[in-house]
């Protein structure tokens, strides 16, 4: 399947990547025995400028975290909450000012050396407060509904996972000149049993792709980007597929291919996967992360929000977020 060349990302994604996240707790910091649960939050409505989360472990009582974040422009904001292996009450509470304007509450379940990642849409309703509570845990769905006046859907979706990457690259020769054209592919599964998508950014493409499991590159094309400066200063080509769910999860392959001169697919290849749930990743990869879950999250804020509802809302929070995984393929490849 030949890729297929997707719009530049709207004014409202485009502001979804530049939505503020809070500090995360650096790798140096966090607990070897701790896990994480990532929070990316959107917001329904106007009135709220601030969001209150924290987590209390349900056995103990104590609290484990507490922080309030700014809502962005956009009405998105993030944060990272770096925790202890237990069974958390996660309370969400959308602030105007000093007063609560919605709040929710998710039960997630963290465990040692896992990521979980949390959702949440509040729903504003001309600043009428309401509740919303359910569960979420690093194993599966986890959904939690707010009331009409008021409250917070917290979601959990585990993000596909990348099973392995693979470059098979078929060489010819032309005289004294060895030709290599490959085809890259990655086999993956949705851990929630849902339908994937693929998108591709590259040397080789004029802009981020959506395409099938696998992307097939020339030579002849590796030739004319590297004419154009289009490979990293170390002659490198980096290629990138991102592989999202239905939700709207996503994880993403890099495959490095560092090739001859007359070559340029047949040197040494190297790959690497990342995800919105992995624990360790890159400051650059995290922040391309981030914005893809605010973007994800204001999409379904706005779908849930427009008039209508029904196939048309699904329809169109389904474009919007095939628009943030091919804004995530491009800030992988910046």
């Amino acid at each position: 399947m030949e890729p297929k060349l997707m719009k530049h990302v709207p004014a409202l994604l485009a502001s979804a990547l530049l939505a503020c996240t809070a500090p995360a707790a650096s790798p140096e910091a966090a607990s070897l025995e701790h896990g994480q649960a990532r929070l990316v939050v959107a917001i329904d409505g106007s009135l709220a400028t601030k969001v209150h989360v924290s987590a209390t472990d349900e056995a103990s009582g104590d609290v484990a975290a507490d922080t309030t974040i700014d809502v962005a422009s956009d009405g998105t904001c993030a944060t990272t909450l770096d925790l202890p292996p237990a069974r958390y009450d996660v309370a969400i509470d959308a602030l105007a000012g000093a007063a609560v304007v919605a709040h929710g509450a998710a039960k997630a379940d963290v465990a040692a050396h896992v990521t979980i990642q949390l959702r949440a849409i509040v729903h504003v309703d001309g600043g009428a407060s309401g509740s919303a509570s359910g569960s979420a845990s690093g194993s599966g769905d986890g959904a939690a509904s707010g009331s009409a006046g008021g409250g917070v859907d917290v979601t959990v979706d585990q993000p596909p996972a990348i099973d392995g990457v693979d470059v098979a690259v078929g060489t010819q020769l032309l005289g004294s000149l060895a030709l290599g054209d490959a085809r890259l592919g990655v086999t993956a599964h949705d851990v929630d049993s849902g339908s994937l998508r693929f998108y591709w950014s590259g040397p080789t493409l004029s802009a981020t792709a959506e395409g099938s499991a696998s992307l097939s590159i020339s030579n002849t094309s590796m030739i004319a980007a590297q004419a154009r400066g289009a490979l990293g200063l170390d002659g490198k080509a980096r290629f990138y597929a991102v592989v999202q769910d239905d939700a709207g999860a996503a994880s993403v392959a890099k495959i490095e291919i560092a090739g001859s001169p007359t070559c340029l697919l047949c040197g040494a290849v190297q790959t690497k996967i990342v995800s919105e749930a992995s624990a360790q990743v890159d400051a650059s990869a995290r922040a391309c992360l981030d914005a893809h879950g605010s973007c994800v999250a204001s999409c379904q804020a706005h779908a849930s929000g427009s008039a209508g509802g029904g196939s048309a809302s699904a329809d169109a929070a389904a474009s919007c977020q095939a628009d943030c995984a091919v804004a995530l393929a491009g800030c992988c490849a910046q």
